[in-house]
């Protein structure tokens, strides 16, 4: 009886596990962040996940892990030392995991009037993301290895060198560039 007993908890445990972890992903949605083209992700445009309103002075929100969803690839914003913000002309703060789904986003959403600001890993500082200066090898969510920093040293880029890097594939994602990179 006491292992018949035990083999029903066990069971329960397991089917209760087993519940949780196939709620964890939307249908059809597991593992496609993960795919390195990300041309076909698309966040929804009404998704209280996605989409901070009103934010009209422009100015940075304060989130908590997990509380919001990238914008480009969908994953949950839960490292907050690279996350980055863009807020555009009506309001509306769309938060993003890495600075690479930023510019994948900006392709196709650039606008003159709109705001980008980063976090910076030396000072933690939210920061105008066209004016800090980026390291090419961090360990980022989305592993572009684009991160902020405010203060200049050596081997760092500016905006504009990680957007155009970015654009080309010149990133650790790319297996040349990264152990070009690594290696020095």
């Amino acid at each position: 009886m006491k292992i018949k007993a035990g083999l029903i908890s066990l069971v329960l445990i397991i089917a209760s596990t087993m519940v949780q972890a196939e709620m964890k992903c939307e249908a059809g949605k597991c593992g496609g962040s993960m795919k390195s083209d990300m041309k076909n992700t698309k966040a929804p445009q009404n998704s209280k996940d996605y989409v901070y309103k009103g934010n009209l002075e422009a100015k940075a929100i304060e989130i908590k892990a997990n509380e919001y969803k990238c914008s480009k690839c969908n994953m949950k914003v839960n490292k907050l030392d690279y996350v980055v913000q863009v807020i555009m002309e009506n309001g509306d703060t769309r938060f993003f995991d890495d600075m690479g789904c930023v510019i994948l986003w900006l392709k196709d959403h650039a606008s003159d009037k709109t705001t980008i600001l980063t976090k910076t890993l030396d000072t933690h500082k939210w920061l105008d993301a066209k004016k800090v200066w980026y390291s090419r090898i961090a360990p980022t969510p989305m592993a572009y290895g684009f991160a902020a920093v405010e203060n200049k040293k050596d081997g760092l880029i500016n905006y504009m060198e990680m957007k155009e890097l970015m654009l080309q594939g010149k990133n650790l994602r790319n297996p040349q560039v990264k152990k070009s990179l690594l290696e020095k």
